[in-house]
């Protein structure tokens, strides 16, 4: 794979750098907006920097009166100040005329270490199926010179996570749709295992409570090699989401955790918390995920902090129905950790010097209520760079990306 040079947008992002000072996510997004046509995924790379990705789309028109789409994906690497270091490069063999490159985003893609990265995507095969046909994909792309290795398995996951063990082995998970409460787990690396299927068994009227949507979910490892898995409860008494309240399904500060170890074995049982009597902390806004009309989907983020702990970010709503982020603690091996009281804060500043133990960076996708006159639904697309300090300290800088803006 050879990489495309794109030298003005490289001087473009050096001059933007270098004057327009500002924050670290200021001068990141600057600088990819030279190059990107779309909304790229953003991935910290271990020891300062990112990883960005994305896809392109173009109409061709192959004979008169016609069009298809053709998709391209492609990334970029910079540093820890927003300067590229390795240009827009094309991951050619994922060009597709059919049915899209395949899907990935932040929880798919995982650094092996500083310069290797893997990720792992779902890619439609068969469009007219029911259900529709699709693929794993994994990619393990080395920055330093271009290699790419390429794998794939025939296999119906929806959407992914992938986590590493303590041996260094990574898996993906998912949790299912519709009535179904499970989570598949499939190795993939060093190579494509098995898929194992986890059903949780429960008495009807407990089991049906669990409406788990597999886009409203999160899901990380612990220190003895469990898979902790939180998700949004879709269903207060075992009826469809539609017939359920409006507004996020009546429940949006309503989610399910439970824990299984890699064999599928549940080491706890599913068991069900209010966000606003769990979490230790509540910082309001819109912080991440896809915000609209009362309600907010992807809105979940498992981070480990220094001290072992993993912390559970969600998207919820305060007393007033405002949008708001709760934080809930577990400990090293994935048990909840009672607060004491919850704590509303405002979110720290991001050192200059990126000095924080642990950050991350998310996009946020805010849909407005329609507009008659302009008869257009105005969306903002946006960032938020986070992370916590040794003490577990919140810190935050959020920018909107202009559609159109380049």
């Amino acid at each position: 794979m050879k990489r495309k040079k794109l030298l003005v947008s490289i001087v473009l992002c050096l001059v933007l750098t270098t004057f327009s000072g500002g924050s670290v996510l200021n001068n990141l997004l600057s600088c990819l907006k030279q190059t990107v046509n779309g909304h790229p995924h953003i991935i910290t790379r271990p020891n300062g920097g990112f990883f960005a990705i994305w896809y392109e789309v173009e109409r061709i028109y192959p004979i008169p009166d016609m069009f298809v789409y053709e998709y391209r994906a492609f990334y970029q690497v910079l540093d820890e100040k927003g300067k590229t270091l390795i240009p827009k490069t094309e991951l050619e063999f994922w060009k597709d005329d059919h049915y899209g490159v395949p899907a990935f985003d932040e929880n798919s893609i995982l650094f092996i270490d500083r310069n290797e990265v893997l990720i792992v995507a779902r890619k439609m095969v068969h469009a007219f199926s029911n259900p529709p046909g699709y693929r794993l994909e994994k990619v393990l792309l080395d920055l330093t010179d271009d290699t790419v290795v390429r794998d794939s398995i025939k296999i119906s996951f929806q959407r992914c996570s992938i986590v590493r063990d303590n041996a260094g082995n990574v898996y993906a998970a998912e949790v299912g749709y519709a009535w179904l409460h499970y989570a598949e787990i499939i190795q993939v690396k060093p190579h494509f295992g098995s898929v194992m299927k986890v059903i949780a068994r429960y008495p009807r009227e407990k089991f049906m409570k669990h409406y788990l949507d597999s886009e409203d979910n999160v899901i990380t490892m612990t220190s003895q090699n469990d898979f902790l898995v939180a998700g949004r409860v879709h269903s207060i008494n075992g009826e469809p989401v539609h017939n359920e309240p409006k507004g996020w399904s009546g429940l949006p500060n309503r989610v399910a955790c439970f824990l299984v170890d890699t064999a599928g074995k549940e080491k706890i049982d599913s068991y069900e918390i209010d966000l606003a009597q769990a979490a230790f902390r509540r910082i309001p806004g819109v912080h991440m995920g896809i915000a609209g009309s009362g309600s907010s989907h992807e809105g979940f983020d498992f981070t480990g902090l220094p001290n072992g702990d993993i912390v559970l970010s969600v998207m919820g709503l305060t007393e007033d129905n405002a949008f708001c982020m709760y934080q809930v603690l577990f400990d090293s091996c994935g048990r909840l950790k009672k607060p004491e009281a919850l704590e509303e804060v405002v979110p720290k500043q991001i050192p200059d010097d990126f000095s924080l133990p642990i950050m991350k960076i998310k996009r946020i996708i805010t849909y407005h209520e329609y507009d008659p006159k302009t008869r257009k639904m105005p969306i903002d697309h946006g960032y938020v760079l986070f992370g916590f300090d040794k003490d577990g300290n919140y810190y935050e800088e959020r920018m909107r990306w202009k559609e159109g803006d380049r």
